[in-house]
């Protein structure tokens, strides 16, 4: 397998330090801000986003450990996707949706 290695483009921000802190599912957080610290050197790549009505974030799971990219949440029994405060990103795509 070949290897590939890449650099972050910024950080995700979010309240929560600690996977006790983080809510079991999105819903539960309706409401909470997160923000993206984008590199200074990549901001003018964000000019044509303002005609989008979203956009996606790929990141990096950096706190998954190894080969642990889906857990099971405390008092759930359906596997999940772990991410924390402090996320490297590694792209932004823009979506409209119609």
């Amino acid at each position: 397998m070949t290897e590939i290695v890449y650099r972050s483009i910024g950080i995700i921000r979010t309240p929560y330090r600690v996977l006790e802190e983080m809510p079991i599912q999105p819903r539960w957080a309706s409401g909470v801000r997160g923000t993206v610290e984008l590199d200074q050197g990549l901001r003018d790549g964000l000019a044509d986003l303002n005609g989008c009505s979203h956009v996606v974030l790929l990141y990096h799971f950096h706190r998954a450990g190894t080969a642990r990219l889906r857990v099971v949440p405390f008092h759930d029994v359906v596997e999940r996707v772990d991410m924390l405060d402090g996320t490297p990103l590694l792209d932004i795509k823009p979506h409209v949706f119609d």
